[in-house]
């Protein structure tokens, strides 16, 4: 097509009449505007649609390299001011802390317990011990044996001597009778004093006739807004001995808290409370269990919970000789016993320990 239109256009131009020669010279136009100029059929022609200019191919943006990064994180930093760095110095001589005592670091915590219990209308349990029949027995019956003992020998030996004897044996004889007698004083005083109930009571609630209150004692709910109930047991039977002091006047020769951890860590490991309430769960499933076998099986339930008899009885005769674990307390001059070991204690102890004067 384009050679024919080059063929066409140069016979057209070669048949058009020539102009004078001393015509002044017009400029020539370009070829193509010739071409499309001088032919009219072509000029009324349709033009092929134009295409939309395309546009320029752009590269995307790479990412940078890393080594790039590395430069640029290297001028940056170097860029930025350092901050100035302090001179090592020589460590000048230390003055060693003096411990803080027990009783300084929780008399916050104490006075804010006893404004609490200030305000109860009613006495506050702190401890209650559990039964201790089978130590009780045991001291009774190892008293009693070491006293008839030492009576029917004093009896039979000093008093009364046989006359075929060597004049050395009553005095031998009097010697073991001041040991039985001591034996049994022993085992006396190991159940002697125990206490049974630690409350609470707000000093309004007390009146001088109030059982447990010393004769005289200044009530005053100001300066000693709670008073400390503390109930004995007895070997024999008989009223219980209730002493009223305030606070103060109450000390132990250790914290319950420690006292009950050192017992219990080689029986039970410390648990957090998650596994604790697991292991709740778990023991109540299992009494519950051991519940419906023994409904059951009610002909063999003595046989079977007879260990458990034996066991907690040879446990009271453990401690009614080795005396084992219990504290010394003592309130307005009576010396007592607290049952640190099976006693229930509230907050584990750390009310009274807040309450009361600890290690002396």
């Amino acid at each position: 097509m384009a050679s024919f239109s080059r063929g066409l256009g140069l016979r057209l131009s070669l048949l058009a009449p020539r102009g004078p020669l001393f015509a002044s010279p017009q400029p020539l136009e370009p070829f193509p505007q010739r071409l499309f100029s001088s032919l009219s059929p072509l000029r009324h022609a349709a033009k092929p649609p134009s295409k939309p200019p395309s546009k320029p191919f752009s590269k995307p943006p790479s990412k940078p390299l890393a080594s790039s990064l590395i430069a640029k994180s290297v001028s940056r930093n170097a860029a930025a001011p350092k901050p100035p760095t302090a001179k090592p110095t020589a460590p000048g001589p230390t003055t060693p802390r003096a411990p803080s005592s027990p009783a300084t670091s929780s008399s916050g915590s104490g006075y804010a317990l006893i404004k609490q219990l200030a305000q109860r209308r009613q006495p506050t349990v702190l401890y209650e011990a559990v039964s201790h029949f089978w130590m009780k027995l045991s001291a009774l019956s190892a008293m009693l044996m070491f006293y008839s003992y030492a009576g029917i020998n004093y009896y039979t030996m000093l008093l009364n001597p046989p006359e075929d004897i060597a004049a050395w044996v009553p005095h031998a004889f009097a010697v073991i009778c001041v040991a039985m007698a001591g034996f049994g004083s022993y085992f006396f005083y190991n159940t002697h004093n125990i206490v049974r109930l630690v409350r609470a009571v707000p000093t309004a609630l007390l009146t001088p006739s109030t059982r447990g209150v010393p004769f005289g004692a200044a009530l005053n709910p100001k300066r000693t807004p709670v008073h400390l109930e503390i109930t004995c047991k007895r070997m024999l039977p008989g009223r219980a001995k209730v002493l009223v002091v305030p606070p103060e006047k109450v000390s132990m020769s250790g914290r319950i808290v420690v006292a009950q951890a050192a017992a219990t860590a080689k029986r039970t490991p410390y648990l957090s409370p998650a596994q604790e309430r697991a292991a709740s769960r778990q023991k109540k499933a299992q009494a519950q269990a051991e519940w419906e076998y023994d409904k059951n099986h009610l002909m063999t339930v003595p046989f079977r919970h007879a260990g458990k008899g034996f066991k907690a009885a040879w446990y009271g005769v453990r401690r009614a000789i080795t005396k084992e674990g219990f504290m010394k307390m003592e309130a307005g001059g009576h010396k007592l016993k607290l049952d640190v070991a099976s006693g229930w204690a509230l907050d584990d102890g750390r009310a009274i320990d807040r309450l009361v004067k600890i290690g002396t």
